[in-house]
């Protein structure tokens, strides 16, 4: 499990696997999002509820199964 903080703020900058704001270059705030997608199967963003990596894919708020699955491997 990965808190994420600010590293990844909502499930849209998972979904995408890109920053879209950041303190450092842009570049920086990608790379960091796509570690932490590579290493983690639960991410607590910092503005959004768990996200998980399951057997069905990702999911979100309220167990909904995203299409584009950020936390596949």
């Amino acid at each position: 499990m990965v808190v994420a903080g600010d590293a990844i703020r909502y499930a849209r900058e998972a979904l995408l696997q890109a920053c879209d704001m950041a303190f450092d270059e842009i570049a920086a705030g990608t790379a960091s999002i796509r570690t932490i997608l590579a290493r983690a199967d639960r991410i607590t963003p910092g503005h959004f509820p768990e996200l998980r990596r399951t057997e069905a894919g990702s999911s979100g708020r309220a167990g909904a199964v995203r299409a584009a699955d950020p936390l596949a491997r």
